[in-house]
C-alpha cells in the first residue's frame, strides 16, 4: 500500500468532490455514521483509481510508482 500513497493523497480530493457533487456527504446520516463511512468510501475509491492508474503505463507517473513491473 506505500506505494499508492501519493496517488491516494492527489486523488481523495477528486473522489471527495464528485461524491458531493452526486449527494454522498456525511450530513445525511448521523455524524458518528456518516464520517466514518464516507471516510471509508473515499479511501476505498482513490485507492482502487491509483491502483488503476498505477498499472496503466501512461498514467503511471501520475499515481507515483509502478506495480509489477521495472523501474
Amino acid at each position: 500500500m506505500a506505494p499508492a500513497t501519493l496517488g491516494i493523497y492527489f486523488l481523495h480530493p477528486l473522489v471527495q468532490g464528485v461524491l458531493q457533487k452526486l449527494g454522498f456527504h456525511g450530513l445525511r446520516l448521523p455524524v458518528a455514521l456518516g464520517v466514518p463511512i464516507l471516510t471509508i468510501l473515499v479511501f476505498v475509491l482513490s485507492s482502487g483509481l491509483t491502483i488503476a492508474m498505477m498499472r496503466v503505463p501512461v498514467l503511471n507517473w501520475i499515481a507515483g510508482a509502478r506495480v509489477g513491473g521495472r523501474r
